[in-house]
């Protein structure tokens, strides 16, 4: 995830990434890309305040589509592993987790049921997704 707006050369991030047929899952830097573009969510009245990166006057309709078609989530079973951009719930079945945990969390925050809730942004008594995840 992220392939773009890290730097610069995101269009060559994502021209590499699709001719060597690389593994990747979507990130919420490629997710903002995809707003952009499309001038939706944030960007559905156009770039008022300008866009910060320059991806989205390179990319071609093709590079748009691959990115679209990111998965969410790669599971690696024989590794027992899951790689996704920025987290997972812990007790909630890969199939269940939301876009927003998928691509954005930073942090959990537990609940006094002991149910957790992912979030955007850090409060007071969240902790970072990976300090859960011992």
């Amino acid at each position: 995830g992220d392939l773009v707006n890290k730097g610069p050369g995101s269009f060559e991030v994502i021209r590499l990434a699709r001719n060597l047929g690389a593994l990747c899952v979507r990130g919420n830097h490629d997710d903002e890309l995809l707003e952009a573009w499309f001038q939706s969510g944030r960007y559905k009245q156009g770039f008022p305040d300008g866009y910060p990166h320059d991806a989205v006057f390179k990319v071609s309709r093709a590079d748009i589509q691959w990115i679209q078609e990111l998965p969410l989530s790669i599971s690696f079973p024989w590794l027992q592993l899951i790689v996704v951009h920025a987290g997972l719930v812990p007790g909630v079945p890969l199939h269940l987790q939301k876009f927003k945990d998928l691509v954005w969390m930073r942090d959990l925050q537990q609940a006094e049921d002991g149910t957790w809730t992912g979030l955007q942004q850090p409060k007071t008594g969240s902790q970072p997704w990976a300090s859960v995840w011992k």
